[in-house]
């Protein structure tokens, strides 16, 4: 609706890199923290193709290698893993996509808090897909991504048909059954004939008095009631479900190294989001993964141990004003609260302390 449409806002950036990237074993790692939460919109990146004339403007329509990173809308949560790769026979690109991960995505939308996006490609065609530095997602490139990366070496023959004789019935009715002479077409229930209708039946409220059925007396004798059927029998002429026979793939090719993926020379976030405040940092790509995990604690590490210890500080400062409250002729408290952490590895903070006033009830800080 018009209301959705205000809120929505689509934005881009793109940064291009000094020299392109690959074929490669790429990882790539970044910070995301969606400050006010998110209701629908995106936070992936794409690693931008290398290709003359990168338009680094219209990132929505610029070739990208890899697209990654979560996305979330209404409870539909996601953390994309896709490439793109070149069929080696016509040149065209698809897009490949890792499975969903099993992991329970949701506190990485809610929590507000600064989490590291990391995908690791490998050169065994392996790929890892983590969140603060502990894996969510794995598989094969080979084996784990729709559509598969190789077509399938046969396919079932387009210009085949099934034949106007073939039978998929795998039951008949006996041809040869007749029925019994002492069948009765007799219905098996009938209305009981000694039935009464109640005296408070009101046909108004519940309708038309019916008699309860009962085993028709008829049947007792008769093999059988009711309208007579031929027994089914194993069909003779059955030859199962058709398939059209298997030809080999004219489209077929077999590509044994997908991990080396189209070079990219550019970085770019595509927002579409209906929620503010979503904060970026530290993108980070090599080719070495010990280089990025020493990254990712250099940087991450130290901005979460940050926020752990501001959301400690939060919580005794909550508790302090809920313990003060309850002592409603308290007249003068004093707290003293020590804390020291590391924001980086030169800088600490210092002691704090908290005064509370507390007078008729009402609590100063």
């Amino acid at each position: 609706d018009d209301a959705d449409e205000e809120i929505a806002k689509y934005d881009g950036m793109s940064v291009s890199f000094w020299v392109g990237i690959g074929p490669s074993v790429p990882d790539e790692t970044y910070e995301v923290n969606f400050q006010s939460g998110i209701d629908c919109g995106g936070a992936y990146v794409k690693l931008l193709s290398e290709t003359p004339g990168l338009d680094l403007v219209s990132i929505g329509t610029t070739a990208y290698t890899i697209m990654f990173g979560p996305d979330k809308c209404g409870e539909d949560y996601k953390l994309h893993f896709i490439f793109r790769h070149k069929n080696p026979k016509t040149g065209q690109y698809e897009e490949k996509h890792a499975k969903k991960p099993d992991a329970d995505l949701r506190s990485y939308f809610t929590d507000k808090k600064t989490h590291l996006y990391t995908l690791v490609v490998n050169a065994d065609n392996s790929f890892e897909v983590l969140v603060d530095q502990t894996v969510v997602n794995s598989g094969n490139l080979l084996k784990d991504m729709t559509p598969p990366v190789n077509p399938p070496v046969e396919i079932e023959d387009p210009d085949d048909h099934k034949p106007e004789d073939w039978d998929e019935r795998p039951k008949i009715q006996d041809p040869d059954a007749v029925k019994p002479e002492d069948w009765s077409e007799s219905a098996e229930y009938i209305g009981d004939p000694d039935a009464i209708k109640p005296d408070d039946w009101d046909e108004d409220m519940d309708g038309e008095w019916e008699a309860p059925q009962v085993p028709n007396p008829a049947c007792e004798s008769a093999p059988g009631c009711g309208p007579w059927k031929r027994p089914m029998i194993d069909n003779p002429s059955y030859k199962g479900k058709w398939k059209p026979p298997m030809i080999p793939n004219p489209d077929y090719f077999e590509d044994l190294q997908p991990f080396k993926m189209t070079p990219f020379s550019a970085l770019g976030l595509e927002l579409w989001s209906m929620t503010s405040d979503i904060f970026f940092d530290n993108f980070f790509i090599t080719n070495d993964r010990n280089t990025a995990e020493r990254w990712a604690t250099d940087s991450w590490g130290l901005k979460k141990a940050a926020e752990g210890a501001a959301e400690v500080m939060e919580r005794k400062l909550f508790m302090a004003f809920k313990l003060f409250a309850d002592f409603e002729n308290l007249k003068s408290v004093e707290c003293f609260y020590t804390q020291q952490f590391s924001v980086e590895p030169t800088l600490a903070a210092d002691l704090q302390r908290i005064s509370f006033h507390v007078t008729d009830s009402q609590v100063q800080l």
